[in-house]
């Protein structure tokens, strides 16, 4: 599997930590930054913190299960892309109609 590089920091959470200890909110902030990029569970969190990271992980993990899914070849479902092909492929059927029409004459 590909390597992460990059993911979404949300103000929400950056709000959240602010209230933290120094100590709390860099333990926090690294466990972050390691779930996103590795899938690596933060560990020895105290209750507090706890509480704060399953807030987290409710928007971290889809985040991350996406990426996932779309870094698989074959993989990811992109609503977008899927759009754009369906509109090309109406296009296509479109014009070839018009064709067999023309040919028609």
């Amino acid at each position: 599997m590909k390597k992460r590089k990059a993911f979404n920091f949300l103000a929400s959470y950056a709000s959240a930590l602010e209230q933290c200890s120094a100590k709390s909110r860099l333990k926090l902030y690294d466990s972050i930054v390691k779930y996103a990029l590795t899938g690596e569970q933060p560990e020895g969190l105290s209750k507090t913190e706890s509480a704060l990271w399953a807030s987290f992980y409710g928007t971290l993990e889809p985040s991350r299960e996406g990426w996932i899914n779309a870094s698989t070849p074959g993989g990811g479902y992109r609503p977008k892309e899927e759009k754009r092909r369906e509109e090309g492929r109406k296009k296509e059927e479109a014009h070839q109609g018009q064709l067999l029409k023309v040919s028609d004459l």
